[in-house]
């Protein structure tokens, strides 16, 4: 029985000693749950599993014959021969070597060297092991020298998951600027282990397991890795839902001079990735997250219960009526601690006990994405450009990068001439306009209305804006003032309201609709439009 390549619907693998001691051997490790779980459980049918001739040799140190010949004996029938030339061996082998700077000394290195070398002999790019040492200090090596991967049991899952849809962990732009997020690979190992709080108490063996653990998960958990745009490592986030709560047992960063503006917009991401996910809360539980990120997530509405940080995180539409019940509910379905669930409700009993703008948005803030359609703010239906919009808000897509400030920033600001009546506190539409037809894409807090001469609103605010100063100059007109729209936490829709269907509601109303300047929307309007948003 000799192998003949991969059927096209199954992953070939090969497997060292230890791995397969684990699937067979009569006195197995404590880790052997794991390993059969994986390989019996979860990618049964995704892998064919082999061995190299050097399984013989391990199996010959196998101090009980009776034993040692039981598994021998399964490896003469449950595993075909890898169809592997000598000579091609003996070359990967030496290039191992090269790439290592030394020949192994002991019986157990050479092996080690010897497994990796036949799996590329043969032609297949992934070696199994749960030997940490080895993973250690052969795996960039291994990878560099002759294109093999090696994996953890548990990394194994995210490892096909990888080969199968490639598409997930190519790096995407962090709204549009140079840096970069994207799922995590069994090549970062190096990036990750940069992650690693040894400084706090943390073991590298813990560490590790959650690493793995997160990858076995996959596709519903995330190794998240944020790089900057020279290509190092910023900031790590793993999460897995845990019933409805997001649970995030990675929080880690860097020291970078936009540490804080980062760490923010991590804790937004958490949010919307909860939120896309149909999840009701996010829960830290690394306790040896950065004190960085704790801090972002407590400014931004997180709060500290029983050793974590937690957001709830409400994906809804509903009135002032329904705040307290919608509050409870998911409460009660993510059961989070005592103490952050008697904040949210103390906070959603202010509201209703005292109705005003400012509260209202405060729970929305705490809360977010929730929108309470009819709480006491004003809304505003404001047009803006796509060569504005884009770069502002990374909608619609665009060719070209975002400016590092604006795309990693939750806080913006947009200049317009003329003063049409708006003031903070109140919630902004936003209307693209398009070549055939526009659409309200997103919803922003407006936090500041500001009035004056073009050239000092500038300075002040060009970190935050995507005008030039030629088109806030040029927005001045004739007087030389310019009004300055600040806003925060943006959601963009992930369904986009269309001008006709904006018409169809302003008609039902028997309302105005003002699309050449910012205009006040009617509150049934406004709901209509958030209702449809949220579909």
């Amino acid at each position: 029985m000799t192998w003949a390549g991969a059927p096209s619907l199954t992953f070939p693998v090969v497997i060292d000693a230890n791995i397969f001691i684990d699937l067979h051997g009569l006195n197995p490790g404590k880790e052997a749950a794991s390993t059969r779980k994986i390989f019996l459980d979860i990618i049964r049918d995704r892998v064919e599993v082999l061995v190299t001739p050097e399984m013989y040799s391990e199996m010959n140190r196998v101090s009980d014959l009776k034993e040692r010949a039981r598994l021998k004996n399964i490896l003469e029938t449950q595993y075909p021969r890898l169809p592997v030339h000598i000579d091609q061996v003996e070359k990967q082998r030496q290039s191992l070597i090269r790439a290592i700077g030394k020949a192994p000394a002991k019986n157990q290195d050479r092996s080690d060297l010897n497994h990796i070398a036949y799996t590329a002999a043969a032609g297949v790019t992934t070696l199994v092991t749960r030997d940490n040492p080895v993973l250690r200090r052969l795996k960039q090596h291994a990878e560099a020298a002759v294109g093999i991967n090696l994996v953890a049991p548990q990394e194994l899952v995210a490892h096909i998951d990888e080969a199968e849809s490639a598409l997930a962990y190519r790096p995407s732009a962090l709204l549009g600027t140079g840096y970069t997020l994207k799922e995590a690979s069994s090549s970062d190992d190096q990036h990750l282990r940069f992650f690693f709080r040894n400084a706090s108490g943390e073991r590298l063996t813990d560490f590790e397991s959650r690493l793995r653990e997160l990858a076995a998960r996959r596709p519903q958990s995330s190794r998240l890795l944020l790089t900057d745009p020279s290509g190092a490592p910023v900031a790590l986030l793993g999460t897995n839902p845990a019933g409805p709560v997001l649970e995030v047992p990675l929080a880690r960063m860097v020291t970078t001079p936009l540490q804080g503006t980062l760490a923010a917009q991590l804790a937004n991401m958490l949010r919307t990735r909860a939120a896309e996910s149909d999840l009701r809360a996010v829960r830290i539980v690394d306790r040896h997250a950065d004190p960085i990120i704790i801090d972002a997530v407590l400014r931004d509405g997180f709060r500290l219960s029983e050793g974590t940080a937690t957001a709830l995180t409400i994906p809804e539409v509903c009135e002032l009526a329904e705040i307290q019940a919608v509050v409870d509910r998911s409460l009660l379905e993510t059961q989070l601690g005592t103490d952050a669930s008697y904040q949210f409700r103390e906070s959603a009993h202010r509201l209703i006990e005292n109705p005003s703008a400012q509260a209202a948005l405060s729970l929305e803030r705490q809360l977010r994405p929730l929108c309470i359609v009819d709480a006491p703010v004003d809304a505003w239906l404001v047009p803006i450009r796509p060569h504005f919009s884009s770069p502002l808000f990374g909608y619609p897509d665009s060719l070209f990068d975002r400016p590092d400030e604006l795309g990693i920033s939750v806080e913006h600001v947009y200049y317009r001439a003329g003063r049409s009546g708006e003031t903070a506190p109140a919630r902004i539409l936003w209307y693209v306009s398009g070549e055939q037809e526009g659409v309200v894409m997103g919803r922003s807090e407006l936090v500041e209305v500001l009035d004056g001469p073009w050239e000092t609103t500038y300075r002040q605010f060009r970190r935050l804006g995507v005008y030039q100063r030629a088109d806030v100059e040029a927005a001045a007109r004739n007087t030389g003032q310019v009004r300055v729209l600040r806003v925060i936490n943006t959601e963009v829709f992930r369904t986009p309201v269309t001008l006709a269907r904006l018409k169809e509601f302003a008609a039902d109303f028997k309302t105005g609709l003002q699309l050449q300047g910012p205009s006040r929307l009617d509150a049934r309007l406004f709901e209509k439009i958030m209702r449809e948003a949220s579909r």
